[in-house]
């Protein structure tokens, strides 16, 4: 065999070998990034709930601002329930279910509403330490600011999809 056809043997070889065992290329682009930054704005009245969206929307790439945004997101209402399992044989601790329903809008810089769905609904399964009180509180909470971070990524590819749709993008 020639030189390069070891070598591209070589190559072909060592790619399988990674994709094989889940090697990916990762970057800190989204798969549909936005063309321009557009400016978003969150207002709700829970502000934990602002930080947390603030963060994933900053973070796929809408610069958020206090005042004169391309959009607004405004949270209606957010309602969370917990749901506990029976225990787990193999681990002894409790299963719960977390279900979190968030009511929203969107609308562009004239006013105009543009979100067809404006409700949410998302379930996050974790275990909850058989510990204290503090330690199931901890554990709910994360469990909770997980959930809101999925649901600003959520959001924030609806907006994504809207704005491509309404530019032609």
């Amino acid at each position: 065999m020639t030189h390069s056809l070891k070598l591209s043997f070589g190559v072909l070889f060592l790619s399988f070998a990674l994709v094989g065992c889940g090697f990916q290329l990762r970057g800190t682009e989204s798969a549909m990034s936005l063309p321009e930054p557009y400016a978003v704005q969150v207002k709700s009245s829970y502000p934990r709930l602002n930080q947390l969206f603030e963060q994933e929307l900053n973070w796929q790439g809408y610069t958020v601002v206090r005042a004169n945004p391309d959009y607004l997101i405004q949270v209606q209402n957010e309602y969370t329930t917990m749901y506990e399992f029976s225990f787990n044989t193999e681990f002894d601790q409790p299963f719960k279910q977390l279900y979190y329903r968030l009511t929203y809008t969107i609308s562009d810089s004239q006013g105009e509403i543009i979100t067809d769905l404006p409700e949410l609904e998302l379930k996050n399964d974790f275990f909850n330490p058989s510990g204290s009180y503090l330690q199931q509180a901890v554990a709910e909470d994360v469990a909770l600011d997980q959930i809101r971070k999925k649901a600003a990524r959520e959001i924030g590819n609806i907006l994504r999809l809207k704005i491509a749709n309404r530019t032609g993008g």
